[in-house]
């Protein structure tokens, strides 16, 4: 995970994720958003004193890795 955008609310969670090998980033974005519930819930076990909503989860790629990779090439 790379970073976190929470809603004002704290009703909604944005979770950026970077993937290496990015090849990869796909099957893994599926992976995460398959078994959201599951992640939502395990947040909520270890939340449940400090918040009053638990977020629901919106996964994405952080794809700057693989900008910082490619600019790397392109000087080299």
């Amino acid at each position: 995970m790379t970073k976190v955008r929470i809603s004002p609310d704290l009703a909604l969670a944005k979770v950026y994720v970077s993937v290496f090998p990015f090849d990869k980033a796909e099957t893994i974005l599926q992976t995460l958003q398959h078994n959201v519930s599951q992640i939502r819930k395990a947040l909520g076990i270890r939340v449940r004193s400090q918040l009053r909503i638990v977020p629901e989860l919106s996964f994405y790629i952080d794809d700057s890795l693989e900008y910082v990779e490619n600019i790397d090439r392109l000087l080299h």
